[in-house]
C-alpha cells in the first residue's frame, strides 16, 4: 500500500479529463505569472533607467538581516514540525450483537432485514426501533 501524502490517481482519469486538468493547471500558472508582471516590469525599468537606485534598494538590507530572516524561517519550520499531528483513527468495527443490544431487538431480526430487499422498520413514539418486519 502506498502511504504517500499526495494522492496520484492520474492513471484512473480518462484522456479528456487529463487534458482538462493539464490545461487548467497551465492556465493557473500563467495567471500566477501575470500577477508578478508589475514587479518584473518595475525591476526591469529600474535596472535599465536607474541602476544605482536599484542597487541601493537591494543593498538596504544588511547581511545580518538576511541571516536573521533565514534562521527565523528555519526555526519556524522546526517548531511547525513538532506540532502534534491529528491522525484519522479507524472506527471500531461493530458486531451484529452490538447493534442488537443498542436497538433492543433480536439479532435474527437484523439478519433477516439485511437479507431482504425491502423491509419495514417500526418505531415507537421516541423514535426507537421496536421491530423489523421483512416482506
Amino acid at each position: 500500500m502506498n502511504h504517500a501524502l499526495i494522492i496520484d490517481a492520474r492513471q484512473q482519469l480518462r484522456w479528456h479529463q487529463r487534458l482538462f486538468s493539464d490545461t487548467s493547471t497551465a492556465m493557473m500558472w500563467g495567471i500566477w505569472l501575470l500577477l508578478w508582471r508589475p514587479v518584473l516590469i518595475f525591476t526591469w525599468v529600474m535596472s535599465v533607467k536607474h541602476p544605482a537606485a536599484l542597487l541601493h534598494f537591494l543593498n538596504m538590507a544588511s547581511f545580518e538581516d538576511y541571516m536573521t530572516a533565514l534562521f527565523s524561517a528555519v526555526a519556524a519550520l522546526l517548531l511547525w514540525s513538532t506540532l502534534p499531528s491529528h491522525k484519522v483513527k479507524n472506527p471500531v468495527a461493530r458486531t451484529l450483537d452490538d447493534y442488537a443490544s443498542h436497538f433492543g431487538i433480536q439479532p435474527e431480526q437484523i439478519e433477516t432485514g439485511r437479507a431482504q430487499t425491502i423491509c419495514v422498520v417500526h418505531h415507537d413514539d421516541q423514535g426507537r426501533i421496536i421491530r423489523i418486519e421483512s416482506t
